[in-house]
């Protein structure tokens, strides 16, 4: 995020606040980003794990 300023103006304190404010937003939310494909593909790997674990109790079959 950037800001283009006149030559000489100076960025009010308020404007820097809200700068602050918007990056520790991004900052909090980064990692739920994150989280979203992650956590979907992690529950799909548990998922199978958990499904392949009891098609093999419920066959007597005892692993591959």
């Amino acid at each position: 995020m950037f800001h283009i300023w006149r030559q000489g103006d100076t960025p009010t304190e308020e404007a820097e606040a809200t700068v602050k404010a918007y990056l520790s937003h991004l900052r909090s939310r980064w990692l739920f980003r994150l989280d979203g494909p992650l956590l979907r593909w992690g529950l799909v790997f548990v998922s199978v794990f958990l499904i392949r674990q009891l098609y093999y109790v419920m066959t007597g079959v005892s692993g591959p």
